[in-house]
Formats: structure tokens, sequence, C-alpha cells
């Protein structure tokens, strides 16, 4: 009797392995951006999933795997398999690009552009888009700024036609300044063409036309003709744009963990649905806009 009491104590334990929710976290890095999806991944799984009375018999346990340039893919993947999870997240390619032979197990990867390119398509393997919604930024800007009505932009067509086509498709009422450019070095020649055209200033992930020595030429015509600027990082912020449309990565770990605690509740893989667009958020340089002359509504700015 003491021995069966004791096998059914260990069967109802919250914590007995045979009936928590074991997850894998395999990280590329301690990167800032992976570490801060990871964190809010954990803690966003650990509130949805019950812990306390009858419901905690499904309780979360994790396992973090951080991966350094010396390790050996195929090593990591046995050490993978060897914990059985039910799930495996895979944070950034690397991460990706060590997991994704395993076939059997479910993977959400959180913060990889292409996972086609480096898994090739599979039934096993769910992505949350790393895209921000087309023309977002300047909607959001629009709000504050009902004024601005032209926008201007350099750009390499040949990496980002699309993307600007589909920004312009999703705001219809503005007028787009483009600056079509095929080297880096016309960077400053189109942008000084832009003076006395434009409200606005929009830069977008191009390696053509954005890079660290660029950067500077646009910040510059931003002060220069006391028009706001738009990056997409927040080290444009801090070098003097006046706003950057950046990722919110702990939505992102959000958004993973509602996709994780569906799948705990027996939701197919097949069947969940990721976000269409990555979680982003606008950013606010108050110095800058002030010195811009700016006047942003209280209630709007964070």
């Amino acid at each position: 009797m003491p021995l069966l009491l004791a096998l059914l104590i260990t069967l109802l334990s919250p914590l007995s392995p045979a009936w928590a929710f074991e997850v894998t976290v395999v990280q590329s890095s301690m990167a800032k951006p992976y570490q801060e999806v990871h964190n809010s991944f954990s803690q966003e799984l650990r509130h949805r999933l019950p812990r306390s009375g009858l419901k905690a018999i499904a309780s979360f346990q994790e396992n973090s795997i951080y991966l350094t340039k010396d390790d050996q893919p195929k090593v990591t993947r046995s050490l993978v398999l060897s914990q059985s999870p039910d799930l495996i997240v895979a944070i950034g390619q690397q991460a990706l690009a060590v997991v994704s032979p395993i076939t059997t197990i479910p993977i959400i990867t959180l913060l990889v552009a292409v996972p086609e390119r480096v898994s090739g398509p599979q039934d096993n393997i769910l992505n949350c888009p790393l895209t921000t919604r087309p023309g977002q930024a300047l909607k959001e800007i629009l709000q504050r700024l009902p004024k601005i009505k032209r926008i201007g932009v350099v750009y390499d067509p040949s990496r980002s036609g699309s993307k600007i086509k589909a920004i312009k498709k999703a705001c219809p009422d503005l007028l787009f300044i483009e600056r079509p450019i095929s080297n880096s070095r016309y960077v400053i020649k189109e942008t000084e063409s832009l003076a006395g055209k434009i409200d606005l200033l929009l830069m977008v992930p191009d390696i053509t036309a954005v890079t660290p020595l660029t950067e500077s030429t646009y910040i510059l015509f931003s002060l220069q003709q006391r028009v706001p600027l738009v990056g997409f990082t927040a080290q444009h912020l801090k070098r003097g744009a006046t706003f950057a449309y950046v990722f919110d990565f702990a939505s992102m770990g959000n958004q993973a963990a509602a996709l994780a605690s569906k799948l705990k509740k027996g939701t197919p893989l097949t069947r969940l649905k990721t976000p269409d667009y990555a979680a982003s958020r606008l950013l606010t340089n108050e110095i800058v806009a002030k010195k811009l002359g700016l006047q942003l509504p209280k209630e709007e700015r964070p």
C-alpha cells in the first residue's frame, strides 16, 4: 500500500516529468534581443499555464541551451533529443540550423527572417514573422503629425523596390518623393536633392542606402532641413533620428508563448496561426523633436 501511494503521489505531482509540459529553448547567443525574447516567452508561458490546484498537473518546465561558435550541431541535437521535450523554441538562425533536422517535435522559431532558407519547408516548424506591417510607422507618425504629406526616401530598387511599393500602397494619401540609387556613393547627392521638397525623410532597411557611413547624411539633412527622420533601430534614435520603428522583442516572446500555450492545450501545430507581422513599436527622440520644433500631443508621447 505505501508503494502504491508513493506511485500515485509521484504521478500527480505538479513537478512530475510525466505530467509536465517540457520546452527546450535553443538560443543562438546571449545577444540582448535574443535574451529579451527568451525572458518574455518564459514569463508569459508560466503566466498562461496553471501553477496551482488540480490543473497544475500540466506544469511548465524549461531547459535552455545557449549556443557558442564552438558548439557542434550534432552534439547539441543529441542533447535536445535526450531531453524529449514537447516543444522546441529556436531563437535565431543558428539555433534553427541546429534543430531543424529534428522532424518529430514541434518547433517554434523566433528572430529568423526567412526560416525556409535554413530548414526548407517542414510541417513541424512554426515561424513567428520578422517583418513589419508596411506603412505602419508612417500611419502612427501621422496620428501625431497630421500635416505631413510628402515623404522622401532613398533606396536601392533591386533590394527594396517591393518594400517601397507596399508602403506606398498602404499609405495612398501620402506623396512619395523617391530617390532610387544603385550604389551608396550616391546617397549624399540624392538626399541633398530632397531639400525643400519633403516633410519627412524615411530610412528603410536597405544595405545600399543605409550603412554606418551614410546614416550621418540622413541625420545631418534632417537637422539642417528641420524635417523629421524615421529610422528602424534604437541606435538610429540615439544617433539623431526623430523616430524609430523597432521590433518589440518582449511582445514577440509573448506571442510565441501564446502559441505554445495553445499547443499544450491540444491544438495541432498545423492549426496554429502566427501573427501576420512582427510586433513593433514607434519610439520618439524627444530632444530631436524639440530641436525640430515638432508639436507632439502630450498624450501620444511614450
